[in-house]
């Protein structure tokens, strides 16, 4: 490694050249770099200052042209966040643009999604039960529908939350406080045989569930 002109490179380089009195030196630098050619008299001395100076200019040189990207390369790229991107709660595959938990497996994350997809079913079907003011079909619709949301969605939001960051971690717990409050309103409105407030419940509940999907990416 280059220690400097001072170092144990110059010291050696000016000791060589000193003796030689060159005639000419030519170095060639980098690829894509200019020839630097350094012709000196017989009958002139080479001042140990003269040849410090054109070891220094040299070396830089040598490292300007290694820092030039080629043109055949073209630009440098770098990510906006350096080498490494922000975490996440999943990472994509890219050829198919599917999130993958670490510590679950494929077939259990399609399994966990079907079993959401049920839930949100009953709760769509529910709009009929609703619009014959069939309130226990409503309420029987919700029970399943949120039994099996509770047990699926607390065990994503834990693997999506164990690779979160912190504002990640807090999206999460909004977006799914939000449909369980969305959900429970709408039981309310079940129990006081509020048709039009139950509908509008059935509905936001629905919004509220694709909503937290898309923020654990499932």
């Amino acid at each position: 490694m280059f220690v400097g002109t001072s170092g144990i490179f110059g010291e050696r380089l000016c000791s060589r050249l000193m003796i030689k009195r060159a005639q000419g030196v030519r170095s060639t630098v980098g690829r894509g770099a200019r020839v630097t050619t350094a012709k000196l008299a017989d009958d002139t001395p080479l001042d140990r200052r003269q040849l410090l100076q054109w070891v220094a200019a040299t070396s830089a040189t040598v490292l300007i042209g290694k820092a030039l990207p080629s043109s055949a390369a073209g630009e440098p790229k770098m990510s906006f966040f350096g080498a490494d991107a922000p975490s996440s709660p999943f990472t994509y595959n890219e050829r198919e643009g599917e999130p993958v938990y670490k510590g679950i497996t494929p077939e259990l994350l399609n399994e966990y999604r079907a079993s959401i997809n049920g839930a949100k079913k009953r709760i769509e079907d529910a709009g009929e039960a609703i619009s014959k003011k069939s309130w226990e079909d409503v309420r029987s619709a919700l029970r399943l529908a949120v039994g099996t949301l509770r047990s699926v969605c607390s065990k994503v939001n834990s693997y999506a939350m164990a690779q979160a960051t912190k504002q990640e971690k807090q999206n999460i717990e909004k977006a799914y406080r939000e449909f369980l409050k969305r959900i429970e309103d709408m039981d309310f409105a079940a129990r006081m045989k509020d048709q039009d407030r139950a509908e509008r419940l059935r509905t936001a509940s629905i919004s509220a569930l694709d909503n937290w999907m898309s923020v654990v990416g499932i």
